[in-house]
């Protein structure tokens, strides 16, 4: 079995001509861990909404705003917008 319960990143994703594509150039995906992958997405918006909770209540006042969380937090968020990350 797989490491991974889902396609292992750096995922990119691109728009094509009707749908979304996942490109990751791992081979031997199968269609169970296509489906880990897929749950991961679903679960995408809710992930960006935590992250956006964690900053505002940890960085409310700019105190953390260099803790790992906060940084991974905003950098994953940035990521999620196609943004990029601010230092």
């Amino acid at each position: 079995m797989n490491a991974f319960l889902h396609t292992p990143g750096p995922l990119v994703a691109s728009k094509g001509w009707d749908v979304a594509t996942i490109e990751n150039g791992q081979p031997g995906d199968t269609c169970e861990t296509e489906g880990y992958t897929a749950k991961l997405f679903a679960a995408g918006p809710e992930l960006l909404a935590a992250c956006e909770l964690t900053v505002q209540r940890l960085d409310s006042d700019g105190a953390n705003s260099g803790s790992t969380l906060v940084i991974a937090c905003r950098a994953a968020i940035a990521k999620a917008k196609g943004e990029e990350a601010k230092k």
